[in-house]
């Protein structure tokens, strides 16, 4: 049986580390170059019927309905834009901290473990936040990594 990933997209999220991160697992998890799901399956989970918008302005549709979240071997939660308000929908908050008190592995990728310390399950998780950034932005996510108590390395 595949290992199963739910990703989590916050509105607004960035479209580079979701592919990359997608396409490995469809790559190491194929046989003989046919994209097939053999070790890793996925699904795009959130509030169906919407699209939604990427910061680069692409938009996707999701595959599947919040559901229950031991449907799943891993939970996904991709970040993007820091000044996105309700970047997560609350059916995607309350599947995620569902998720965490289940004891469900998740993942906090690009500035999604921002999300995770947000509405306070990275408390649960062993996390690291490591960002490479001089940019003025850098100042505001130490800020919030530090009040998630996440080990940050600049």
């Amino acid at each position: 049986m595949p290992a199963r990933f739910a990703f989590v997209l916050a509105r607004e999220f960035t479209l580079s580390p979701f592919s990359l991160f997608l396409d490995t697992l469809r790559l190491a998890g194929d046989e003989g170059d046919r994209s097939q799901r053999v070790q890793f399956d996925w699904q795009v989970v959130g509030n169906c019927g919407l699209p939604i918008r990427a910061s680069c302005g692409v938009e996707l549709m999701l595959t599947r309905p919040v559901g229950d979240p031991l449907e799943y071997d891993v939970v996904v939660v991709v970040g993007g834009l820091l000044n996105v308000p309700r970047a997560l929908s609350d059916r995607q908050e309350a599947f995620v901290r569902l998720a965490a008190a289940k004891n469900v592995r998740i993942v906090g990728l690009c500035t999604g473990f921002l999300h995770l310390g947000r509405i306070r399950v990275a408390r649960r998780l062993r996390c690291i936040g490591q960002l490479v950034s001089h940019s003025p932005v850098s100042g505001i996510v130490s800020q919030r990594a530090r009040s998630c108590r996440l080990p940050l390395r600049t």
